[in-house]
């Protein structure tokens, strides 16, 4: 039997500028997933602390000072995490 052996040689120039560019990049790209991570981290901190700073006050018999602080504590968290 007579086979003829073909190879795909056509886009391995291009898989490899592409390998090339994934490598090249993976640095800078971890480095700014850590800086949106920790500023994550940091924005459900705030949050939080706010909602619980408007809960205190909340109880402190504050309503009028404690609902903007609930909401801005709230939508900071949620923001955060989503």
């Amino acid at each position: 039997m007579n086979r003829i052996k073909t190879t795909e040689t056509e886009g391995s120039l291009s898989d490899m500028i592409g390998l090339a560019w994934f490598v090249m990049t993976l640095p800078v790209r971890i480095v700014f997933g850590v800086i949106g991570t920790i500023g994550r981290m940091v924005g459900i901190m705030l949050g939080f602390a706010l909602l619980a700073t408007g809960g205190a006050m909340w109880a402190a018999q504050l309503p009028h000072f404690a609902m903007p602080v609930l909401a801005i504590g709230g939508l900071l968290t949620l923001k955060s995490l989503f």
